[in-house]
């Protein structure tokens, strides 16, 4: 405690936690109980190999946005790699391989010669070893019942190796992104200098003057269902493509995703292997870039509307003054061109998480919707952990 680490602090506290299991009792499809660490381990897997999307063979319209270069390979160096390898955390963690990072933390300055020689030869050609594309998944319970899978969002553990290539290639495309002013704006999430925090205080601010000038604001809170496992490769690969992302960076990229496979551990005990078809990799290092690359779509589309748009990853809400009807039917506009973008690139709208709410004195009644079904009007949500209330005081947030 007298160094002020929250890290040590958490890992002191967990250390001395008499449960450790992080997954109680769950119920199978059959609604049967499940108990053993190896039938936890089974149902949790086969769930999240159901939730992957198979590419429909649809491919929406994909606009290029303007880019003055294109990137397509990544150039590695001795440097480059002592330098991911510094920012690993030295552990014990480690992959199907069973090589942790902290091996890689004590011989970095002897291997990291050897492994740049590899990663740019692996680059040259697009290959990518069998052993990078399977996975073990960590269960991390989000909230609601328990006992439910769906509950438990999957964290994958990789092989070291690949997370340090995935790190340098990772690094190059928001480079890329950045340099061409390719990434909207009002996107806060993985972004370099913003964050929740950012998200939040642009939110409160515009919210703030509309009360000040006795006006009111509504706002949608747009929930994606198991947004980054969802996400359809061949769609990737073709947003990818538009925003500069070619040649030979583009083909490792699409034979990383290609041919995975993951299982889950519970305690001691591994799940059976399953093949995963869909999704960008929770827990490695170029799943966030990549998913930020695709709902990137979406941000573009809705800056035409005349609504203010704020996400944070698949977090979307947005939001717009009224003062009529004709307002409202702006934001219902905005609504339907989420759901119809949704339906075009096979991600799920989760409506019984969505939320409407009104802030400040409104006296336009309106029934909003994502589809045909009626999103629900709230007097408080909670927004990137903050609870934000219609009158916009916080004082439930404290309570």
């Amino acid at each position: 405690m007298c160094s002020r680490n929250l890290g040590s602090f958490y890992r002191y506290i967990n250390k001395r936690r008499s449960h450790r299991d992080a997954v109680g009792v769950l119920v199978d499809d059959s609604g049967g109980i499940v108990t053993s660490n190896k039938d936890k381990a089974n149902v949790l897997n086969a769930y999240y190999a159901s939730v992957s999307v198979i590419d429909n063979g649809y491919m929406p319209v994909c606009h290029s946005p303007t880019f003055k270069t294109t990137v397509e390979t990544v150039v590695f160096s001795e440097r480059g790699v002592v330098a991911a390898i510094n920012k690993l955390k030295p552990n014990l963690s480690s992959g199907p391989d069973n090589i942790p990072p902290l091996f890689f933390k004590k011989v970095k300055y002897s291997i990291s010669k050897p492994l740049a020689l590899l990663f740019n030869q692996f680059l040259s050609v697009g290959f990518v070893p069998e052993a990078w594309k399977n996975a073990i998944i960590t269960p991390v319970y989000k909230h609601g019942p328990a006992e439910m899978p769906k509950n438990y969002r999957p964290i994958s553990l990789t092989s070291v190796a690949g997370k340090l290539m995935e790190r340098g290639i990772a690094n190059t495309l928001y480079e890329h992104l950045s340099c061409n002013g390719l990434l909207s704006s009002v996107q806060h999430g993985f972004v370099k200098g913003k964050s929740t925090c950012t998200n939040l205080l642009e939110c409160v601010n515009d919210w703030t003057l509309i009360l000040q000038d006795k006006s009111c604001v509504t706002v949608a809170y747009v929930d994606f269902s198991k947004a980054f496992d969802t996400v359809s490769h061949a769609k990737l690969f073709a947003r990818l493509h538009a925003y500069g992302i070619q040649g030979p960076l583009l083909k490792w990229i699409q034979n990383f995703l290609t041919g995975r496979t993951h299982q889950t551990r519970i305690g001691c005990s591994l799940s059976e292997i399953a093949d995963l078809l869909g999704g960008v990799v929770q827990g490695s290092g170029l799943g966030p870039v990549l998913f930020l690359v695709f709902i990137d779509g979406l941000a573009k589309v809705l800056e035409s509307i005349g609504v203010v748009t704020k996400f944070f990853a698949d977090d979307v809400k947005v939001y717009l003054r009224i003062v009529k009807s004709d307002d409202c039917a702006i934001l219902q506009k905005a609504l339907d061109v989420i759901s119809c973008w949704a339906s075009d690139w096979q991600l799920k709208v989760s409506v019984e998480k969505c939320n409407m709410l009104h802030i400040g004195s409104c006296s336009v009644s309106y029934q909003y919707s994502v589809g045909h079904d009626v999103i629900s009007h709230e007097t408080q949500c909670k927004d990137l952990g903050v609870v934000i209330t219609n009158s916009l005081s916080f004082t439930q947030h404290y309570m």
